[in-house]
């Protein structure tokens, strides 16, 4: 689970907040990234972050993907 607190002058939570939504993406993990990605293409999803390095996850890699039902999906590789 991942707790967000918005930041003073940030308004990158508002909409979300405004609109009353609480949960706005799951998180999965997942033993290779690349191979987790070819599946997220092959079901018409689009990666929105490409992997990069999680430094609050030690040294694996996320990703974030989204579906055209508007489904966001952080992959955590480990």
């Amino acid at each position: 689970m991942e707790l967000l607190e918005p930041m003073p002058g940030s308004e990158t939570l508002t909409p979300f907040l405004s609109a009353g939504i609480k949960m706005y993406h799951l998180g999965y993990q997942v033993k290779n990234i690349e191979l987790a990605l070819d599946w997220v293409k092959s079901n018409k999803g689009k990666v929105i972050v490409n992997p990069v390095p999680a430094i609050a996850f030690g040294c694996h890699r996320i990703s974030f993907v989204m579906f055209r039902n508007g489904l966001l999906i952080e992959l955590i590789e480990g």
